[in-house]
């Protein structure tokens, strides 16, 4: 059974959770929604043995949709 996590986070936040990769997640899927007054980016990592999810959304301004890097 896939365990899965859903965690809202604000952009300035993104760059603490690039500890995901470190700690054997990959980034499987990053998307955007358009929620009629703000953005949504929503970052689907994944982990196997044992099948782990972590879904991170993240609110954006419709006037300023920037999020910043996860690389190092």
């Amino acid at each position: 059974m896939t365990k899965s996590t859903v965690c809202p986070v604000a952009p300035a936040d993104l760059p603490q959770h690039a500890k995901l990769l470190a700690n054997g997640y990959r980034v499987a899927l990053v998307a955007e929604y358009d929620d009629g007054e703000a953005l949504r980016a929503v970052y689907l990592f994944s982990a196997a043995a044992p099948d782990r999810r972590m879904e991170l959304h993240v609110p954006l301004p419709k006037a300023d949709p920037q999020v910043p890097t996860l690389a190092r």
